[in-house]
């Protein structure tokens, strides 16, 4: 199966994303989407019911890390949780940056519970086009 350019570029950028967290719990792992532009990676990172506050971004050592916890809500006096599917533990993300970004200018924004990480390629990294002449008769 022949993967479209975007799906292609997309695969060798998601082979650099490296969790390392041996024995990690997955379930506290936050879920990511990495996509690539001509100018720049984009990274989108769940984070529901997390707060600004309560979320650490970093880089380091071409690592881009994401780390932070979920507070665990207050249960009233009297009460007790019947079900929970949530995850109230620290959790981190790490992502290895392709060589090509430049690490001085990542920004982030966080927006109903979704962390974006843009980090924008180096411009000598970008793709340029390419003219082509047409050939004249010898």
């Amino acid at each position: 199966m022949k993967l479209s350019p975007l799906e292609n570029s997309f695969q060798l950028f998601t082979d650099l994303v490296s969790d390392i967290l041996p024995n990690s719990d997955d379930s506290a792992r936050p879920a990511l989407t990495i996509f690539e532009h001509d100018d720049r990676y984009v990274i989108e990172c769940d984070l529901p019911g997390v707060t600004l506050n309560d979320i650490s971004l970093e880089v380091h050592d071409g690592m881009l890390e994401i780390s932070g916890e979920r507070v665990k809500p207050e249960i009233e006096e009297g009460s007790s949780v019947s079900f929970n599917e949530r995850v109230w533990t620290p959790f981190r993300r790490r992502v290895k940056l392709h060589k090509s970004v430049d690490t001085t200018s990542i920004v982030a924004d966080y927006k109903d519970g979704v962390l974006m990480v843009t980090a924008p390629r180096l411009p000598e990294t970008r793709p340029q086009k390419v003219a082509i002449r047409a050939a004249t008769k010898a």
